[in-house]
C-alpha cells in the first residue's frame, strides 16, 4: 500500500472541508420579540379582587394570551411588594402582598424597571426587600439598589445568541404635597434609586456597550397626562440614543404617547398604564424585533383598562381608534 498517496488523499479531503466550511455564510442570529407594558400598580382594587378570589393570576388573566409569544417581557413596577417600612408622606404611596411576586413570576415577566417615584414610597427597607424578592423569583431589575453602583448597574439578559443591556433611570417633577423623587436616589451610601442626568445616561450607556450587543433605557420620566413629551423627557432619551442606546422605553405620564425615531434609534416615550386602576383612554404595549444590528420592526397591542385597573383585549372597531391615536402623535413627533 502506497502510505504517501493515502496521506495526500486525506490531506486533499480535509482541505475540501476547510474550503467549503469557510464558504458558507455565517448564521445569523434570529431576531427576538421584546413585549414592553407600561406602569404596573398592583394596589388598590386589583389587591382586593385578588384577595377576594386567591387568584394571584388575576391581574394579567386577560392578557396573557397576547403576551406569551415574547422572548422577553419587560415592563415598570410602580409599586412596592413588601411587608416592610413605613409609608412617606405622599399623596399616593403604593404597596402590595407579597402575593405580587407570583402575579408577576406568573405573568412571564424577565424585567422591570424600579427607577421611578413611587420605588421610595415605604423607604429603603420596602424597596430592598422588593428588589431581592423579584430577584429571587428570577426577575431581573434595574434602577434601584442598596447603593449608587447597585441602582445603575446594567442587567444583561441573553437570548438567541443577542446580549441585551438594560438600564434604568428616574426623572420626574416634584409631586403634589411637595414629595420630590430627586431626595430618593441612591448615593454611595444610600439605597434608592437611579437619578437620570443627560451626563450620567451617556456615560453609562456607552459602558454598557462595551459589556453587551444593545443597550435598551427605561426611563420614567415626563409630565403626567400631557400626551407631549416634556423637554427633559426628549432630552433624556436622545442622550440615550446619541450614546448608543437601541431604544428607550418610556413611562410615568399614565397615557399613551408617540414614537420618535431618532438617530437611528427609537424612543417611546409613554407606554402609558398596564395595571392601574386609574381613568382609561386606551393604552396599548409595544412589541419590538430586534437582532445585533438595532430595532428591526415594531407593532402597538391595544387593549383597554377596566375601571379596577385589570387590562383586557379591545374589540377590532375599539383597536383601530387607539392605534390612529398612537399614529397621530408618532407623526407629529417625527415633524409628518
Amino acid at each position: 500500500m502506497n502510505h504517501n498517496l493515502i496521506r495526500r488523499f486525506i490531506c486533499s479531503i480535509c482541505v475540501l472541508v476547510t474550503a467549503v466550511c469557510l464558504i458558507q455564510p455565517a448564521q445569523a442570529a434570529s431576531p427576538i420579540q421584546i413585549i414592553a407594558v407600561g406602569d404596573i400598580m398592583l394596589g388598590r382594587s386589583i389587591e382586593e379582587n385578588v384577595l377576594k378570589s386567591g387568584d394571584v393570576n388575576y391581574p394579567f388573566e386577560r392578557m396573557l394570551p397576547l403576551m406569551q409569544d415574547a422572548d422577553l417581557l419587560i415592563g415598570n413596577l410602580e409599586c412596592l411588594i413588601s411587608d416592610k417600612g413605613e409609608a412617606r408622606f405622599k399623596a399616593y404611596s403604593f404597596r402590595v402582598g407579597l402575593w405580587g411576586i407570583d402575579s408577576l413570576k406568573n405573568a412571564g415577566f424577565d424585567l422591570l424597571n424600579l427607577a421611578n417615584n413611587h420605588a421610595y414610597d415605604y423607604g429603603p427597607e420596602a424597596l430592598l426587600d422588593t428588589r431581592a424578592r423579584l430577584r429571587w423569583a428570577g426577575i431581573a431589575v434595574v434602577g434601584a439598589g442598596k447603593d449608587q453602583v447597585e441602582a445603575h448597574d446594567p442587567a444583561i439578559i441573553e437570548r438567541n445568541g443577542i446580549k441585551i443591556a438594560f438600564l434604568g433611570y428616574v426623572n420626574t417633577p416634584v409631586e403634589i404635597y411637595g414629595f420630590d423623587t430627586f431626595t430618593a436616589k441612591a448615593t454611595a451610601t444610600t439605597a434608592g434609586i437611579a437619578w437620570g442626568e443627560p451626563e450620567t445616561i451617556t456615560a453609562e450607556v456607552q459602558a454598557a456597550k462595551q459589556k453587551a450587543d444593545l443597550v435598551i433605557v427605561m426611563l420614567h420620566s415626563g409630565v403626567e397626562g400631557r400626551i407631549e413629551p416634556s423637554a427633559i423627557q426628549m432630552q433624556l432619551a436622545r442622550a440615550a440614543i446619541d450614546a448608543g442606546a437601541t431604544a428607550v422605553i418610556g413611562s410615568h405620564p399614565h397615557i399613551q404617547q408617540g414614537i420618535e425615531f431618532y438617530n437611528g434609534g427609537l424612543i417611546a416615550y409613554s407606554l402609558g398604564n398596564f395595571v392601574f386602576e386609574m381613568d382609561d383612554i386606551g393604552q396599548a404595549f409595544l412589541r419590538l424585533w430586534i437582532d445585533k444590528d438595532g430595532v428591526r420592526d415594531y407593532a402597538w397591542e391595544p387593549y383597554r383598562v377596566a375601571f379596577n385597573g385589570r387590562p383586557i383585549p379591545t374589540a377590532p372597531n375599539d383597536s383601530q381608534a387607539i392605534l390612529s391615536g398612537i399614529e397621530s402623535m408618532t407623526k407629529r413627533l417625527n415633524g409628518q
